[in-house]
């Protein structure tokens, strides 16, 4: 089945970002540049192509050791990010991802990475867990051996057995990520279960 017109933007501006991650820069540019031939006005493909040209235009002032040190370690980073998600571990290239884009955040293909790598594991997670019914596997004293972070135990406190996810969404008032998240992390730990 061919795919659509916007299926190939989304694919060619996931190609030109894993490029330029990889200092690939001149293939990222032309992937892009394939962008806006499909989508003039696509303003994704606009800020990338904006954010290379800016950074060849201070190349020859980026020499310093002092700065080639930090560029290095998030250099490796970026790259074990971009391994991991080849492997389809998303978890762990999210959490590197945004640690690349907590340290440079002035990098915006990693922004683009952390988009990318949210909406898969969203809708992995959407797949995973419907609307069901989360409820509670373990005792409130049971849960005390986990260190869970604020917004999971607020979470929890909403799980009865008779809210669907979706109205979890709506009520906790956090995105429709971070709940989903937390879910299949508490499922995973055996906390919760949802029956589809």
């Amino acid at each position: 089945m061919a795919e659509s017109t916007q299926e190939a933007i989304q694919r060619l501006l996931a190609e030109g970002l894993e490029h330029y991650g990889t200092g690939q820069v001149s293939q990222a540019v032309r992937l892009w540049r394939q962008v806006l031939a499909l989508d003039p006005e696509n303003a994704e493909a606009r800020e990338y192509l904006e954010t290379a040209e800016d950074e060849a235009g201070d190349a020859p002032n980026a020499g310093s050791a002092a700065a080639a040190a930090p560029a290095d370690a998030t250099a490796t980073l970026l790259e074990e990010a971009q391994a991991r998600l080849r492997a389809d571990d998303a978890e762990t290239a999210l959490e590197l991802f945004e640690t690349v884009a907590e340290r440079d955040s002035e990098r915006l293909e990693v922004h683009g990475y952390v988009d990318m790598v949210r909406s898969r594991l969203l809708k992995q997670y959407r797949e995973r867990l419907g609307n069901g019914l989360p409820s509670l596997k373990l005792t409130p004293e049971q849960l005390m051996k986990y260190n869970l972070p604020a917004d999971a135990g607020f979470l929890l406190a909403m799980i009865d057995g008779h809210t669907p996810v979706n109205d979890l969404i709506s009520l906790s008032g956090m995105d429709e990520f971070r709940v989903l998240r937390n879910l299949a992390q508490m499922l995973d730990a055996g906390i919760v279960e949802v029956p589809l």
